[in-house]
């Protein structure tokens, strides 16, 4: 079977490159995206009380 590397078109470089970040003021934390979750998860479950208290009053 023939190997055709030109099959699939991709930004990466050609040459695997190694780097190290030193920068401790980074814009994001590992984590950060969870904890964002889990904040949006705690306010939606506080919205969504409030209208399902509505909804079993109409009934």
């Amino acid at each position: 079977m023939e190997k055709r590397e030109d099959q699939f078109l991709t930004n990466a470089p050609k040459e695997e490159k190694l780097t190290i970040e030193t920068d401790p003021n980074r814009k994001t934390v590992p984590g950060d995206s969870v904890d964002e979750y889990m904040e949006l998860k705690t306010a939606n479950g506080i919205l969504a009380e409030d209208e399902i208290a509505q909804q079993n009053e109409n009934l």
